[in-house]
């Protein structure tokens, strides 16, 4: 007995040898599409590309969501950036249309490319306050090559919050995340 339903939405078609996937046709032979991605979001350079193994890639729990406070897709993709997803560990990962990259590992972005100098600081607060009390103060005192460059730079708060990098403005605005901040304030 012939089957020919495939995976789910995914149907069989003989005449073609085909699979039909609701919006476009897959050919196992080659393990390509032979027609374009039709809304083109995360499909990366191949847009005819299968884009994960359904077998041994799953979501379960719904989680492998767009990281939060990230980008917005849509606009990042119209200011000529790329976003894609890394299947093994599902880490989004967003480049700018300078060719900055900047990985989303556990939906947090992983800046350490563009680190100028981290430090450990106890007793975070989650602030950005310059003076001695404050994060960024207490930052410069404690940093190894002395206080953050501010006219290029700024202090990051590391989601482990207690980990300050001090990275280009730029990178850190463009960027978007919640992280640092975000958890010790919620940890209060």
């Amino acid at each position: 007995v012939e089957q020919n339903l495939r995976f789910q939405g995914q149907y069989f078609d003989c005449e073609s040898d085909l699979h039909y996937n609701t919006f476009r046709f897959y050919d196992p032979e080659v393990g390509r599409f032979v027609n374009q991605d039709p809304i083109g979001l995360l499909g990366g350079a191949n847009l005819y590309s299968y884009g994960v193994n359904p077998i041994s890639w799953i979501d379960p729990w719904g989680w492998s969501a767009k990281p939060s406070h990230s980008p917005d897709v849509a606009k990042w993709l119209d200011k000529g950036g790329s976003v894609h997803m890394e299947v093994e560990g599902r880490t989004w990962v967003y480049k700018d249309w300078e060719g900055n990259v900047v990985r989303y590992p556990d939906g947090h972005p992983d800046f350490t490319p563009f680190e100028r100098q981290q430090v450990d600081v106890p007793d975070l607060k989650g602030n950005h306050g310059k003076n001695p009390g404050g994060d960024f103060g207490k930052a410069d005192a404690l940093a190894p090559q002395g206080k953050a460059d501010y006219s290029k730079n700024t202090w990051h708060h590391h989601e482990n919050m207690k980990t300050m990098q001090e990275v280009p403005k730029k990178i850190h605005n463009r960027f978007t995340h919640s992280g640092g901040v975000k958890n010790m304030k919620s940890s209060c």
